[in-house]
């Protein structure tokens, strides 16, 4: 059984939706850290790993279009 090819426009969106959550919830913690006290420390360590998590998931955007583009069959398929 052959699975639907996804649209690349589906994984944009996918991606910018993940996005949006991880900067929504890392938001969430500095203003909890910023009103609990002045913890600089915490702060960076939320803002790297933010940056890192949303690194992580533009990168595998990136890699998906890839994919998509030399028309791989999906890993999935093999199986």
């Amino acid at each position: 059984m052959r699975r639907k090819k996804e649209s690349p426009v589906l994984v944009i969106i996918i991606g910018i939706i993940l996005v949006i959550i991880s900067l929504v919830y890392s938001l969430g913690l500095v203003t909890g850290l910023i009103t609990l006290t002045n913890f600089t420390i915490g702060l960076l360590i939320v803002l790297a790993i933010m940056l890192l998590v949303v690194g992580a998931i533009i990168y595998t955007v990136i890699e998906r279009l890839k994919e998509l583009r030399e028309e791989n069959e999906d890993d999935f398929s093999n199986y």
